[in-house]
């Protein structure tokens, strides 16, 4: 019975462990795409991304600058425009050449880099940006062609207010759209959205339910 009642202990200490290691020490920035789905019927429909950063904080610091890469189905979707810091909360930009050399679309993807206005020290910027705001607002247009295109962002990088650090630990969230048949009266059938993948925390989860169930068993034997 002692042993039985060590191994339990040990199995649960084990996957307490694992836990931990699975989920993240400390808050860190977000970069999304928002929303994270929409649908849009084929045909030159509109559609508009939001790329948000959230998750700032004192740890952190606010953003002095950033870059990414965005990429999506070209057969799928064309881009029309983008707009680096809608609400103009990073100030003049310091460079427009610079924050305009992203060079525009190429099909499928935009590279994006701007910097905040030189002139704001951190506490404008802090002020201003607060726990997150929006970096970049993205038009595209739907083309004739059904199906799901992903929004993926890659290469993401967030600068410090004065652009002399990245800021550490920024992960991603990707978006994606359905675009459908406009002759469809909703897009359901035209686009597979699949089961999400499971993040390392929720792998621990059911590993957790697992071993609880397995010592159920083996103490009604």
């Amino acid at each position: 019975m002692n042993s039985i009642g060590k191994s339990m202990r040990a199995g649960l200490g084990a996957l307490a462990a694992a836990v931990a290691l699975a989920l993240p020490a400390f808050a860190a920035p977000v970069v999304s795409v928002s929303p994270l789905t929409q649908d849009a019927t084929a045909g030159g429909t509109a559609v508009t991304a939001h790329i948000m950063v959230s998750g700032l904080d004192a740890n952190t610091g606010p953003v002095g600058g950033a870059s990414f890469t965005l990429s999506w189905d070209s057969s799928l979707l064309d881009g029309v425009s983008f707009t680096n810091d809608p609400s103009n909360l990073m100030g003049v930009a310091l460079d427009p050449a610079i924050n305009d050399a992203s060079l525009g679309f190429t099909p499928g993807s935009l590279d994006i880099f701007f910097i905040a206005d030189i002139s704001l020290n951190g506490a404008a910027l802090a002020a201003s940006e607060g726990n997150g705001f929006e970096l970049t607002t993205v038009t595209f247009k739907t083309l004739s062609n059904t199906g799901l295109s992903p929004l993926t962002l890659a290469s993401v990088t967030l600068s410090n207010a004065d652009g002399s650090a990245d800021i550490a630990g920024v992960t991603s969230a990707n978006g994606s759209v359905c675009v459908y048949d406009p002759a469809a009266s909703a897009p359901q059938g035209s686009c597979q959205q699949g089961n999400p993948t499971p993040e390392p925390a929720s792998y621990a989860l059911v590993a957790l339910g697992l071993l609880a169930a397995g010592l159920a068993r083996r103490r009604t034997r």
